[in-house]
């Protein structure tokens, strides 16, 4: 599941994380779909794959990844 668009949108004056961060963020969301997880099995990923601890999470920064999977719509979530 390598092939797929992650875009990350700053909602602050913050930087989250790079680029590698992202796409592991992106591959957790694109592989917890092809898996049939619920959402929040999803996000759960995509926070564990980001290194995130969720309460620093709305503390540090907000953000959102829009994620496009080779076979799946735009998804969007959120962290923050």
């Amino acid at each position: 599941m390598d092939d797929f668009f992650v875009s990350a949108l700053r909602t602050e004056h913050l930087t989250f994380g790079d680029e590698a961060t992202m796409v592991a963020a992106g591959k957790a969301v694109c592989s917890g779909l092809s898996n049939g997880k619920s959402s929040d099995e999803v996000e759960e990923g995509m926070r564990q794959a980001s290194g995130l601890d969720p309460e620093d999470a709305s503390k540090v920064v907000k953000w959102s990844l829009t994620v496009y999977c080779t076979s799946e719509m735009p998804h969007y979530y959120g962290l923050g």
